[in-house]
């Protein structure tokens, strides 16, 4: 029911608030969970028209990226130490683009591009531990090519994209 999903919404905010309140920091799981509240909240909110559900989205959303910009610190470090003070993975970052595709907020999704891209080795290596990781970055690319489609962010996505070899290219009609 979109009214639950709203609802869950109210309690993950505020629960996060607490959370935060406590000196607490999120992890790349608990982000993929308030991620995936948001969402849903986001589509329930997106299917009517009214101005506070505007608002709670856009608040909503800058409580996502703030989010992503803690969990996304890196530290230039001597000896070869990984420079991502968190592990982030396809899960995680595929999430995240789901629910800015979902608010139509194209400059986010540009800018975690932008951000994959100057840390692709650092993706590379941790998605190389997971058994599906390389797959989950490919599904993160794919669905920012499914939101940024026939918008004046595709060509700057898509140069960004194409700039790792790793990456296989934009993503194809059949993806």
């Amino acid at each position: 029911d979109p009214q639950n999903d709203k609802l869950a919404w109210r309690v993950v905010a505020a629960v996060l608030h607490d959370f935060h309140h406590c000196g607490l920091e999120l992890d790349p799981y608990g982000f993929q969970l308030i991620c995936r509240a948001f969402e849903k909240f986001a589509r329930a909110a997106t299917d009517e028209d009214h101005d506070d559900q505007a608002s709670t989205l856009l608040d909503g959303s800058g409580i996502l990226k703030t989010a992503f910009r803690k969990l996304s610190e890196s530290e230039e470090k001597p000896h070869k130490i990984p420079k991502l003070l968190h592990s982030i993975s396809g899960v995680e970052l595929h999430q995240y683009i789901r629910c800015m595709g979902t608010i139509e907020d194209y400059d986010e999704i540009i800018f975690v591009l932008g951000w994959m891209f100057a840390h692709h080795r650092e993706l590379e290596e941790i998605s190389s531990q997971a058994r599906n990781g390389p797959k989950q970055i490919r599904r993160t690319l794919v669905a920012i090519r499914a939101f940024c489609s026939d918008t004046g962010y595709e060509e700057k996505a898509r140069e960004i994209v194409d700039q790792v070899e790793r990456w296989d290219g934009w993503p194809r009609d059949i993806e």
